[in-house]
């Protein structure tokens, strides 16, 4: 592969690494509250960019 690939694959990686820390966050706050508002969102914006990038992911397979 290309340097430039493997470099995007890397990045893709941070990506996904960065999303499921922050999903462990906010899992945290709303143990804490279930009704905390901004976690709610939040967790509902982190798993939308998860599940849109799936979708890109297996269209690029295709």
């Amino acid at each position: 592969m290309s340097g430039r690939i493997l470099e995007l694959m890397d990045q893709v990686s941070h990506v996904w690494e960065y999303l499921s820390q922050a999903k462990s966050f906010i899992t945290c706050i709303l143990a804490q509250n279930p009704k905390e508002q901004t976690a709610n969102s939040l967790q509902g914006d982190i798993e939308y960019i998860k599940r849109t990038f799936r979708i890109y992911q297996a269209k690029d397979a295709k």
